[in-house]
């Protein structure tokens, strides 16, 4: 970095010379009207500026010469005294519609066959012509079935170390791809052949928070935040039992009920994930196939349809079986006109996992979205360009699966009060859900903006 003027630099860290600056207050001695800085160093990663003026200086003058620095806007704040002022250089964090993410990460999972390999090579026949690299990661319990794994076995203490295995393997494997797609000059996708939550499927509740335990993470961690999506598949033996078999997989053993039952303790293992999609069978497998597509070019931020969903205000008659709990918190942000971009804080019990989203509409029928995952401390300096026109959104969500549909029920706690709303993914025709008998419907407000969040958010 080059100052014209050389003024007194205070930073946050204390090795300045690495250029990974976090904070930097600069203050103009009381003579100095115009400060020039020069980005010369392809390192250099400036989150937030805060450049303190002398009582009479207005003026500021940022050059970037640096080819890898693009700003697209800049937000400046200046403090009640006239004399502080935050420059928050929002390129740096994120570009909302322009290949945000390189990396993409999804799950495909499913009960006993629900068409996983199928669905693997369509997705990497697909994808690669389109000019991406598609990692398609193996399913590691066949993996350790085959090195000699019983799973059925009726020793304890040789299951919860062979499942602790699993995961291990798992984790470790996702983590060395996404370094291998680091160096990848095109944009990748990696697909697992199930993840780490599938694993708790298989397990009781309470061996499976001793593992989370012994291994320092959490369940929200694993669901919430290591995937971009998870595409669950519905078994064959829901809906299409005629072509439901084992002998297409050597490790699977499953009848038909059993299948049931694995592919229901499948989808509550991941329910509560914010990208979660159940593409159940259709009369033709090729629409299934289709489905999975769409939903992986919809988290790539390719233009797509406007999202199939339909919402419902509603009375809770009585408690919710299995359902998933979380806090969400959604802020909005600055954006151009005819674009959104919030963020989202969401847990529960003190453990939280932060999202960006930007959507823009292109017309009136594709919508363009993409999603990340951010640290708390990119989520907290983001904060900084919050749009003063919206209030926070804060609601709790119930996520739950009843009869094979995947339903979300937002309990508005600011700025509407005890609103339920209900939210079900991919269904276009009304007719077709099954609601389930604790759920009253009272009005049916798929597409009346008045209770977009957007709109909920306006002050």
């Amino acid at each position: 970095m080059v100052l014209t003027q050389r003024p007194f630099i205070r930073s946050g860290k204390k090795q300045l010379n690495n250029f990974a600056l976090c904070l930097i207050c600069i203050i103009f001695a009381e003579n100095k009207r115009h400060l020039s800085i020069e980005h010369e160093q392809a390192h250099v990663t400036l989150h937030s500026i805060c450049i303190i003026f002398a009582e009479n200086k207005r003026h500021l003058s940022i050059e970037h010469e640096q080819a890898h620095v693009t700003l697209h806007s800049i937000c400046i704040i200046f403090a009640k005294d006239k004399r502080h002022l935050s420059i928050v250089l929002p390129c740096c964090c994120f570009q909302p519609f322009e290949h945000m993410k390189k990396i993409t990460k999804i799950c495909l999972t499913g009960g006993p066959c629900a068409g996983k390999t199928t669905a693997l090579v369509r997705i990497l026949e697909h994808f690669t012509s389109l000019g991406y690299k598609v990692f398609t990661l193996p399913e590691i319990p066949t993996m350790m079935s085959t090195a000699g794994m019983n799973y059925l076995t009726n020793n304890p203490n040789l299951f919860y170390e062979g499942e602790k295995a699993t995961l291990k393997l798992q984790l470790e494997i996702e983590d060395h791809f996404i370094r291998m797609a680091e160096t990848c000059e095109k944009p990748v996708i990696i697909v697992c052949d199930r993840g780490t939550m599938d694993i708790s499927a298989y397990m009781s509740p309470e061996m499976w928070q001793a593992l989370m335990d012994e291994t320092t993470t959490n369940t929200i961690k694993l669901r919430d935040a290591r995937y971009d999506a998870v595409l669950h598949l519905v078994s064959a033996a829901n809906g299409a039992e005629e072509f439901y078999t084992t002998s297409n997989n050597q490790q699977r053993t499953e009848g038909i009920e059993l299948a049931r039952e694995l592919d229901k303790k499948v989808i509550a293992a991941w329910t509560g994930h914010p990208h979660l999609r159940v593409i159940g069978n259709t009369e033709k497998f090729d629409t299934k196939l289709h489905h999975v597509l769409t939903e992986i070019s919809k988290v790539l931020g390719a233009p797509a349809p406007i999202e199939s969903e339909r919402k419902y205000i509603v009375e809770i008659m009585s408690e919710i079986p299995g359902f998933i709990e979380s806090e969400i918190t959604q802020t909005y942000l600055l954006a151009d006109p005819g674009s959104e971009v919030r963020l989202r804080k969401r847990g529960w019990q003190g453990s939280y996992e932060y999202f960006q989203t930007a959507r823009k509409q292109v017309s009136d029928t594709e919508v363009i979205e993409t999603e990340r995952h951010i640290t708390p401390h990119q989520y907290y300096m983001l904060m900084q360009q919050v749009d003063p026109e919206r209030r926070p959104i804060k609601k709790i969500r119930k996520s739950f699966v009843w009869e094979g549909q995947y339903f979300e029920l937002d309990t508005y706690i600011q700025p509407a009060i005890n609103l339920n709303i209900l939210e079900i993914e991919g269904v276009t025709d009304h007719a077709s859900i099954h609601f389930p008998p604790f759920i009253k419907v009272l009005e049916d407000i798929t597409g009346n903006r008045n209770y977009y969040n957007y709109t909920l958010a306006k002050k």
